[in-house]
């Protein structure tokens, strides 16, 4: 994945290089466990970003957000900056009606929730 015009030296090209020197240590360790290297977070960073990309996510895309504070979540962050989208994030504990009313103000091109944690309020906001 090339860099947005104009984000040479972006936060995430940088942390991409830097994961890729970091090799097989320890990157993240999710709340169930999971762990993940430098190698595996650097690889699932580009192919988020090529799989969001894949469905029409583009620069400048606003991309409004729901999940729980998972192990995706910083790969999701990093996928989406690559790509030089806006992100907004909703947390999990927020109120039904107050989701409903952020999600419409902030107009998002681009709705991405956890369906293993959010999938009926996910349901109700993508429809």
């Amino acid at each position: 994945m090339q860099p947005v015009s104009g984000q040479r030296g972006s936060y995430v090209q940088g942390a991409l290089r830097l994961f890729e020197e970091w090799g097989d240590l320890e990157a993240v360790v999710g709340g169930d466990d999971r762990r993940l290297t430098y190698t595996q977070l650097r690889q699932a960073v580009l192919d988020l970003a090529a799989a969001l990309n894949d469905h029409g996510v583009r620069p400048g895309s606003a991309v409004l957000v729901m999940m729980t504070n998972s192990i995706e979540g910083p790969i999701l962050q990093l996928a989406l900056h690559l790509l030089g989208c806006r992100s907004m994030w909703i947390a999990s504990v927020t109120a039904p009606r107050e989701i409903t009313e952020f999600s419409k103000l902030a107009k998002p091109d681009v709705f991405v929730y956890d369906a293993r944690t959010a999938s009926e309020v996910g349901r109700q906001i993508g429809a």
